[in-house]
């Protein structure tokens, strides 16, 4: 029954603040009359199922913003197109409806499209789905998919979820085959080489006529069954020659091996009375369909397998269901509403462009949880306590769908792409558009591979197959005058934050402000000591450009040992060669330019003789922290990881004693230890002050580990991992701004990033906390081994007595009985002993494993939580 035009528009979804007005008998001309007229006053009103007439047309009249124009047939949910067509120019057409503000009739342009109607399931029933319709709302949809889910929730049933099962792994493997390389030869019969032509073409247009380029292997796949196992493989697969080609074991429980077994077969009457069987359950190959999408659907098959007319069992193509309506009757299922009207699509564009450089890497997931967005949909919808995007318009419920309109704002914001090309042209807009005040990229450079020196230290590149070097350096004019400044700057190098680039991050401790700096942060796609000696080249060009001054050192150009104003005293970094090796280098070349200077700390020698590892030896600490992880790691007894830790210190008593010691008691683990250690000719030169040529005054003061710099690195990964490099460049640039900022803040009006005062007091404070609470929470862990220790000591002990007392009791009882008199009886005892005897043999093997393992928590634990052990052994072991 046709609904009244009030109903129509009650259970219609619109817009909030959509109140058409609705007129009736509207004449247009002598030969057209509306029977109804609805007029949408609100500029941003659309109907997607705009109501047609069976008899007479019916007009739909929207208010447009000039500046913001739209056509309000893009927005229906009806897929319109051909026959279509508009007037020409010069030849406009005038409506009564179509009036200027003076009421007169306003020249307009006629255009006209046609409904493309729906694409069926060719096994559908097409007299159900043809039924016409005039008017449509989102509750007809809503009713039509709540019929399709009851006739499947109707068939839903152990039996029919096996068969579904099974044959989607049927259609899954008929569809891939074996995706092997090419390589023997396959001889197909022609009737199923006319289904795998069938099935090809089915492919290439649900690929849109794309085809891989790669040649996979033709092989059929068979079934095998023996006693051991059921598998489907490639019939080319071979266990011992061709493994790469495709096998999979069934599991009986989950799918009907004797449907599978037919299909492979090609049991035509088996396969016949199992799908009549699942018939009979509503589900199966022989049932009638219920797929419908619209024409825009990308969708060119219908997700379930049919029988063809000639036995082929396939996902057919799916079929037209045409639609001529311009006026009248639609005579298919009303479209679902996939297509976001432009008003809508037009929000979601606004919103992408206010995420800035968060647009770089965006995901639907990350932008569905984007703060932006959240606020954003919280204002428009007050009233619903979470709302989504799909508030806005269902279509947005799609998350590919929303990857489109992501894609298209990252192509129109970063057009040459979010990696290396895109961070040129990034670079070119930031030097064309911005002050070189605000410059933030300061230089984005290639270097050939084989131009550059290699050096023993040198890793083998891991993050790509070029050997072409990629830097960037990310650097501002603020940070270049403070690095100036520094007196103990530390470095560090992740790789955690950029697909394909390393991180290179320098950071030091502001110790007046109390407050951490970054200076610059550097992305390369290779860490060897020649590109390390491009970097801190690069960074020394940049401070010199922007300040006219060269970074200082201390050890080249102080006067005196003592000079410490306006010099770098010591650079902290981790034991990495490469970067050590490229800082001594570019060391070395900055003492070329004071050929006649002389070394302060062995005046004899000219500073343009001293090598790489000898400038180390004057300015590098290696990170305590990195250097006690290290011999964790390593692979020694405890007595020899002391003697490891002893050599971090100011001065040794027996240092090569000490070297040989640790060699000789540690085995292979503690001399590769140590020949590491050696081999990178600086790493005890920076543990040890006595070593070095470090001033004392400075070795004390100075940073012992490197805990700042990867604390702002850990900081800013925060921020996000596994970016492309415009969007880390980025997400950099707003965190390296902000930090900036917190200091300037301070600096000019005292407000701290928190209500501590960084004062070191408050640092050391929670350094000692700190300390203490890992060293008790080690403590605590240890005494929950030593109660799990006690727990298995006292089971595998009451073992050993019970198993002890069984034996003795087996052996006094047999020692009793005469062999003569009872000799059933005493070849029972014997039997009875010997497996006495034997499980007592196996207690006493688990309670010694026991002790062995309770040995390594004797002097364990916070000493409140005793440990079991047997007196002999404590006694040995020097306990009590």
């Amino acid at each position: 029954m046709p609904r009244s035009p009030e109903e129509h528009f009650k259970i219609s979804s619109f817009p909030s603040n959509i109140a058409p007005t609705v007129t009736h008998d509207v004449k247009l001309n002598r030969q057209t009359t509306l029977s109804t007229l609805y007029t949408y006053n609100d500029v941003h009103a659309y109907v997607e199922y705009p109501e047609t007439g069976s008899l007479q047309p019916v007009g739909h009249l929207f208010r447009r913003d000039p500046k913001n124009w739209q056509n309000p047939a893009h927005e229906m949910g009806y897929s319109m197109g051909f026959p279509s067509g508009r007037t020409q120019n010069g030849h406009e057409v005038f409506n009564p409806l179509l009036k200027d503000s003076a009421g007169a009739l306003v020249p307009c342009t006629e255009s006209h499209f046609t409904c493309q109607g729906s694409k069926i399931c060719p096994k559908a029933d097409l007299e159900k789905l043809s039924t016409p319709h005039t008017s449509a709302s989102r509750e007809d949809v809503r009713l039509r998919l709540l019929s399709d889910r009851s006739q499947r929730l109707a068939a839903l049933s152990p039996q029919s979820e096996v068969f579904r099962n099974t044959a989607a792994l049927i259609a899954a493997l008929r569809n891939t085959g074996c995706r092997a390389p090419q390589g023997e030869e396959t001889h197909v019969p022609a009737e199923e080489m006319a289904d795998r032509e069938l099935q090809d073409r089915l492919t290439s247009k649900a690929q849109r006529g794309y085809m891989s380029v790669e040649s996979k292997c033709g092989g059929r796949l068979v079934l095998h069954d023996d006693e051991l196992n059921i598998c489907i493989k490639c019939e080319h697969y071979s266990k011992y020659v061709n493994r790469d080609h495709y096998i999979q074991f069934i599991d009986e429980s989950r799918f009907d091996f004797d449907y599978i077994k037919a299909y492979f077969d090609n049991d035509k009457d088996e396969l016949e009375r199992i799908e009549r069987s699942a018939s009979d359950l509503g589900v199966g190959p022989l049932r009638a369909c219920t797929t419908v999408t619209n024409f825009s659907a990308q969708k060119v098959c219908c997700p379930f397998d049919h029988r063809l007319e000639n036995g082929s069992l396939v996902q057919p193509e799916m079929i037209h269901l045409p639609c001529q309506v311009k006026f009248r009757s639609h005579p298919h299922p009303v479209p679902l509403p996939q297509k976001t009207p432009p008003v809508i699509r037009a929000e979601i564009m606004a919103l992408l462009d206010k995420l800035g450089g968060s647009l770089a890497d965006l995901t639907t997931r990350r932008f569905l949880r984007h703060p932006v967005v959240r606020a954003y949909l919280a204002d428009r919808f007050p009233s619903i306590p979470s709302p989504s995007l799909s508030d806005l318009h269902v279509s947005l419920s799609n998350r590919e769908h929303v990857k489109v309109y992501i894609d298209q704002a990252i192509t129109k914001n970063f057009p040459y792409g979010t990696g290396w090309e895109g961070l040129l042209h990034l670079k070119k807009v930031q030097d064309e558009t911005l002050q070189p005040e605000d410059h933030y990229i300061r230089k984005a450079f290639t270097v050939k591979g084989s131009t550059m020196a290699i050096h023993e230290e040198d890793e083998r590149p891991v993050l790509g197959d070029s050997h072409d070097v990629r830097i960037i350096i990310c650097m501002t004019k603020e940070g270049s005058r403070r690095l100036l400044n520094v007196q103990y700057p530390q470095s560090d190098i992740g790789f955690k934050r950029v697909v394909g680039f390393y991180e290179f991050e320098l950071a030091c401790w502001d110790r007046i402000r109390n407050m951490s700096v970054v200076f610059c942060r550097v992305f390369v796609t290779r860490q060897t000591a020649a590109v390390h000696q491009l970097i801190f080249e690069a960074l020394d060009d940049i401070v010199k450009l922007d300040t006219g001054h060269n970074l200082r050192w201390r050890h080249i150009h102080a006067s005196s040992p003592e000079d410490t104003d306006g010099l770098i005293l010591q650079w902290g970094a981790d034991q990495h060669s490469g970067q050590a090796k490229g800082l001594g280098l570019y060391l070395q070349k900055i003492a070329q330019q004071y050929p006649m200077k002389y070394d302060l700390h062995e005046p004899h020698r000219l500073l343009k003789d001293l090598s790489p590892y000898e400038h180390l030896h004057r300015i590098f600490r290696l990170c305590f922290v990195h250097f006690m992880r290290n011999i964790r790691a390593c692979s020694v007894p405890e007595e020899v990881r002391n003697l490891m830790r002893g050599l971090c210190c100011m001065t040794h008593d027996n240092w090569d004693g000490t070297l040989n010691k640790i060699q000789a008691l540690g085995g292979k683990p503690a001399i590769d230890w140590v020949q590491n250690k050696v081999a990178s000719k600086f790493a005890f030169e920076a543990i040890c002050w006595e070593r070095s040529y470090i001033p004392k005054a400075v070795w004390v003061s100075g940073d012992s580990n490197t805990n700042l710099v990867e604390s702002v690195h850990a900081d800013v990964n925060r921020e996000g991992v596994g970016f492309s490099l415009v969007g880390a460049v980025k997400a950099g640039q707003r965190f390296d701004a902000l930090t900036m900022k917190t200091l300037q803040d301070f600096e000019t009006a005292g407000i701290r990033p928190s209500y501590q005062s960084g004062h070191p007091t408050e640092r050391a404070t929670r350094g000692v906390k700190r300390k203490f609470t890992a060293h008790h929470n080690t403590l605590v862990n240890q005494d929950a081994k030593i109660d799990d220790h006690n727990k298995r000591i006292r089971k595998a002990s009451l073992k050993v007595s019970k198993h002890e007392a069984e034996a003795a009791r087996y052996a006094e009882t047999l020692s009793t009985t005469d062999v003569r008199v009872e000799p059933q009886r005493h070849a029972d005892l014997s039997q009875a002993l010997a497996k006495s005897q034997m499980a007592l043999g196996k207690a006493r093997e688990a309670y010694a494993k026991v002790i062995a393992g309770g040995k390594g928590l004797l002097h364990t634990g916070t000493g409140k939580v005793l440990i079991l052990m047997p007196v002999d052994e404590m006694a040995t072991m020097g306990g009590s």
